[in-house]
């Protein structure tokens, strides 16, 4: 009974990290999302593969410095990133700003669009617009 409960868990344990995504930039699995090689190496996936193969997902709101964030998460062409992009303008979010982010957790920013601003020598990722959020 042991050795079947036990290689139940095996199973259990292989199935799940084969459904894993693989990140093809190791970059992003162990460096933080808010350090400076991580955004500028987010930045070379971006030109080398383009925005509009990657999906990119509200995960919440973020004030920091008294700015306010989107944490976002961003997958697709083999990559699996996190990023923090200021908000300057509430432009098609007004929906996220007026509910703090709640109920918004996951859904889809489509066709988002970025600015980057280099700060003594930091890139930020600043919200320009986006075509629509899908829940």
């Amino acid at each position: 009974m042991k050795n079947s409960f036990t290689l139940a868990c095996v199973f259990c344990v292989l199935l799940a990290s084969s459904c894993t995504s693989t990140n093809s930039n190791k970059t992003f699995e162990r460096l933080d999302p808010s350090s400076t090689q991580y955004k500028k190496e987010l930045i070379k996936e971006f030109l080398d593969k383009g925005t509009r193969n990657l999906t990119f997902n509200f995960q919440g709101l973020a004030n920091i410095g008294g700015k306010d964030y989107m944490k976002v998460d961003i997958s697709g062409s083999g990559i699996y990133a996190k990023s923090l992009v200021l908000i300057n303008s509430w432009n098609k979010l007004e929906g996220i700003k007026r509910t703090k982010g709640m109920g918004y957790h996951g859904a889809e920013l489509a066709d988002l669009q970025l600015d980057i601003v280099n700060t003594n020598g930091a890139p930020t990722f600043v919200y320009r617009d986006l075509a629509k959020i899908i829940d």
